[in-house]
């Protein structure tokens, strides 16, 4: 126990790298940089006058006259990133757009420094100091400077990859006596405490397994993705290069610690392959054990035909929450044995299970913040385990020792949640489990209410699967506070099984309230306790009625709520839509709308009642509570039958197209790459320019190469001529015509006519597409007025390929102008391509996390060594222009202030946006393909490696 208390404390080898540039003294060239952190440690440097003088005299269309800067010097108001810039004879450094000194540059010899003293930066010319700033944001290290005689420029700096340590030598040895320690405490509870104990039921494989086998095996392959099973792929295959388990896409790449042993199995699993189906083998494995634990768990109240109950109740919980990467199926799995183990103790008299129920219970705590629902059944059972050590020990010094053996299990959790890790790392982390990097954990009242509204919302962390079994035990936990009330004025004891699980439920609902998750997910912890519970209340509650009511006045009233309760859990788990966590369902049947939708459900929910109380009329005052039960059982056979069977028809109807259903079937190893073959892209590079048939362009306001100067087009055939206008302070419009050009032959849909454009459409601002017949006759116009006003570019499709005005032969752009500014390539045509074949599989195109899974071969960008890699592809999960409600660049990934791993390369990069379509879907699915391009080198700097020892509970610098 001591050894496990000291784990989180123990010293660890901290990684502390630091990067100097440039590499060529006398050749300074700028480099990407992204941090991890956003910002380093420590920066040293040093430049000269003469670096000042070649600085002054660098005149470019970008980063002119900067000595030195740390982002892109012509957006400052971007970031808070250093900027020192020489003109006029003045050296001048800024800290994002606020100035921290001027300083008149002298002639002759002189040297500038910047070094840090308590996390602050110190500037200062010949020993004299200029002034101190914070430390600057830092994605890239940039200087119009091209050559120096000499080392006249010098940037080192200490950047900040503290969560990347390992076990010292002292800890190694420390890990090694808990192992120990622990494994013969186990043996010890194994073999001092054999008592002859009550014989079991022996294990015979029933129907309902089979039931049960079958789902989660059909669901193995027909499951819809969660939202986060990407996320947890990408935290667990970064963890080779890393060195410890990061939040990957947000927060900095944050530590998980110490919530790591789950992704440290995915990591594992990772090397038998990335196919869906293969990552979904653990959480198949969750849900086996858990079922095994309910099945022990129910044992006496479910036996024969009855154990159809439990499991139907086990699917109903675990098919929508727990077949995926999320740890919530962990979770539910530890505490469902450590509620089976509790139950076994107490049925069996053997101290063996305590230590089984402690073990997993401290499995259960670092499995996920959810995991704080496994203490539940351990303090509700303390008062039997402590009868059940006082019966098998004989004394108090054995019963000292059996209790100290049986809290030595939990020791497992120190091991597994700190192996790697520190105390410092959870505590620096905090941000990884609903923190804000800044500001503090969220309120939890608020976030709760937020869960529940979200569960009974539109979306698909409200469909009708994931409301079905929550607002189920929401139904039926009242009426068990009811029991617990009548059977304490009558002294009768309610079955302890019961009674347990069904506080546990209870209590952890209001325990989850302080609980930092994410969404609804985190009801998915109850699947197995919760099933436990609902069995025992639905075979045992009616004779629990029958004894406790007295007469059946109470048993008529109890059955009548409860009927009535039933219609509503029926109505409003009816009415949850049919969404998952991806809107495109190709080929699923009700995809989008709900599962019973007005009328429909009121009629279906009142035929049913009407329907049950018939069957159940001859039991008197108890036939209402018997209709409930089998109105509660109806409506889940009817939603089980719905899920796995209206996936298994989505299936069949896209067996010859695509779906990812279908495709896990057919390519259960993801082979052909999954959707990678599917989803297109205009290729850039296959741009072809369009003959031009008569005329020249015709300009008033527009130049050839006008663009915003800090976003200028990529470099390539698509972007080799470009107009724009110069803004106008009279306010004239500007106005366009191209040449007359010829139509290409051949056009189709996957072979376009297209255009890129920057700055403001629409808003009084036109771009529009003019079609000619052979006569010179105006055969149609297309119009590109979409509202949208981005620096960045994006592709336009003229064509769409197949839609062109009858008899067309020619066509011209024609553009006018009114408010700021527009920016636009010439026609050419475009190969739209299966982006497994355009995006690069070197590390260098990242995948969002919600769409990760449908990509198995594309790999994704290293995080390791405090840095991000260069990313030159995004593939984005939503659609539509920056800043609008379903556009993919407002998710978290590309947020800098919420330490997206793509915050720094936005800022730094020219980003153009794909055109984008998805042969299962033409509409608009949520997917778009990005390209990064930047006028900086990759990694034209210097690594050193190394690493301080440091205690686990501080590892700052």
């Amino acid at each position: 126990m001591l050894g496990a208390l000291l784990i989180p404390l123990a010293p660890v080898e901290v990684a502390d790298p630091s990067v100097s540039w440039p590499l060529a003294a006398t050749a300074p060239e700028s480099t990407l940089l992204p941090l991890e952190a956003g910002k380093p440690l420590a920066v040293k440097a040093a430049f000269s006058c003469r670096a000042v003088e070649a600085a002054a005299a660098a005149e470019a269309d970008r980063a002119s006259h900067v000595v030195f800067a740390t982002t892109d010097p012509d957006r400052p108001g971007n970031a808070e990133g250093l900027r020192i810039t020489a003109d006029g004879g003045v050296l001048t450094a800024f800290l994002g757009t606020a100035v921290l000194f001027r300083d008149q540059v002298r002639a002759g010899s002189c040297r500038y420094e910047i070094d840090t003293v308590d996390g602050r930066l110190v500037y200062t010319r010949d020993g004299h100091r200029l002034g101190g700033s914070a430390m600057p944001d830092v994605d890239a290290l940039i200087t119009a400077i091209t050559a120096l005689p000499g080392p006249d420029l010098e940037v080192t700096m200490r950047v900040d990859d503290r969560f990347a340590n390992s076990p010292a030598p002292v800890k190694l040895v420390l890990l090694g006596v808990v192992a120990i320690s622990a494994v013969v405490a186990a043996a010890c509870l194994l073999a001092v405490h054999r008592r002859k104990s009550r014989r079991e039921r022996r294990f015979r494989i029933g129907a309902p397994d089979v039931l049960v086998g079958a789902a989660l095996i059909a669901w193995l392959f027909l499951a819809p993705r969660t939202s986060d099973d990407g996320w947890m792929y990408a935290m667990a295959e970064n963890h080779r290069h890393a060195g410890y388990f990061g939040n990957y896409y947000m927060y900095h790449n944050n530590s998980y610690v110490p919530f790591t042993w789950l992704l440290r199995l995915y990591s594992w699993w990772l090397d038998l392959g990335t196919a869906p189906v293969l990552l979904r083998v653990p959480s198949l494995l969750f849900g086996i054990v858990t079922w095994l634990a309910v099945r022990s768990a129910v044992a006496e109240v479910a036996r024969g035909r009855r154990m159809f109950v439990p499991a139907l109740l086990f699917l109903a919980w675990w098919l929508p929450f727990g077949l995926g990467t999320r740890q919530e199926a962990s979770v539910a799995a530890c505490l469902a044995v450590t509620v089976a183990a509790v139950l076994a103790a107490r049925r069996r008299q053997r101290v063996a299970y305590l230590g089984l129920a402690v073990g997993a219970a401290s499995l259960g705590l670092i499995a996920h913040t959810a995991g704080v629902l496994v203490v539940l059944p351990l303090a509700l059972g303390a008062v039997a385990a402590g009868k059940l050590v006082r019966r098998t020990a004989g004394s108090r010094a054995g019963a000292a020792a059996t209790i100290l053996c049986v809290l030595s299990c939990a020791a497992v959790s120190a091991f597994a949640g700190f192996a790697d890790g520190s105390l410092a790392d959870f505590l620096r982390g905090s941000s990884s489990f609903g923190g804000k990097l800044e500001t503090g954990p969220p309120d939890p009242l608020h976030d709760e209410f937020d869960r529940y509204r979200s569960l009974l919302g539109d979306s698909s962390l409200g469909n009708f699967a994931l409301r079905t079994p929550v607002l189920l035990l929401l139904l039926v936990l009242p009426f068990f506070a009811v029991l617990c009330v009548l059977a304490r004025r009558r002294r009768r004891p309610l079955p302890w099984a019961l009674w347990l699980t069904g506080w546990t439920c209870a209590l952890g609902l209001v325990l989850l309230v302080l609980t930092p998750s994410k969404w609804t997910w985190h009801f998915g912890a109850f699947a197995g306790v919760a099933t436990i519970f609902l069995t025992w209340s639905a075979l045992a509650g009616p004779g629990l009625v029958r004894r406790l009511s007295g007469d059946g006045r109470w048993a008529l009233v109890f059955g009548a709520l409860l009927l009535a309760g039933a219609a509503g859990w029926v109505l409003l788990a009816g009415a949850g839509r049919n969404v998952w966590a991806d809107d495109v369902l190709p080929g699923v049947p009700l995809a989008g709308q709900p599962l019973l939708a007005g009328s429909v459900s009121i009629v279906v929910t009142v035929l049913a009642v009407a329907v049950a109380l018939v069957r159940r009329r001859r039991r008197g005052a108890f036939a209402p509570m018997s209709a409930a039960a089998l109105v509660i059982a109806w409506f889940l056979v009817a939603e089980l039958g719905f899920l796995v069977g209206g996936f298994g028809v989505a299936t069949a109807r896209t067996w010859h197209t695509f779906s990812p259903w279908a495709d896990a079937v057919r390519d259960p190893l993801a082979t052909r790459c999954g959707e990678a073959r599917v989803l297109r892209a205009a290729d850039p590079e296959s741009a072809r320019p369009v003959d031009v048939l008569s005329g020249a362009p015709v300009s008033d306001g527009f130049e050839r190469n006008v663009w915003y100067s800090a976003s200028p087009p990529e470099p390539g055939p698509a972007t080799a001529e470009v107009y724009g206008n110069v803004p106008d302070e009279s306010g004239r419009p500007a106005r366009f015509t191209s040449p007359w050009l010829k139509l290409p032959a051949g056009l189709s849909a996957h072979h376009q006519l297209m255009t890129t454009v920057s700055g403001q459409t629409g808003d009084g601002n036109s771009l529009t597409a003019e079609f000619a017949t052979a006569s010179g006759a105006v055969a149609g116009t297309t119009e590109f007025s979409a509202a949208e006003d981005d620096i960045g570019w994006r592709d336009v499709s003229i064509s769409r390929g197949t839609n062109l005005p009858p008899g067309a032969v020619a066509f011209r752009l024609k553009a006018t102008v009114t408010r700021n500014w527009l920016s636009f390539a010439m026609p050419t045509t475009r190969q739209v391509v299966p982006v497994g074949d355009l995006l690069p599989r070197d590390g260098r195109t990242l995948v969002d996390w919600q769409l990760t899974w449908l990509y198995p071969c594309q790999g994704q960008p290293v995080l390791a060594d405090g840095i991000v890699s260069p990313v030159s592809y995004a593939l984005g999960f939503g659609f539509g222009p920056d800043g609008s409600e379903h556009a993919a660049t407002s998710g978290g990934t590309w947020t800098p202030g919420v330490g997206g791993l793509l915050g720094s390369q936005i800022r730094s990069s020219t980003i153009t946006r794909l055109y984008t379509l998805y042969d299962a879907d033409p509409g608009t699915p949520m997917r778009t393909v990005y390209r990064f391009t930047r006028p900086y080198a990759d990694d034209a700097y210097r690594m050193r490696r190394g690493t301080t020892t440091a205690p686990g509970w501080r590892t700052s610098p």
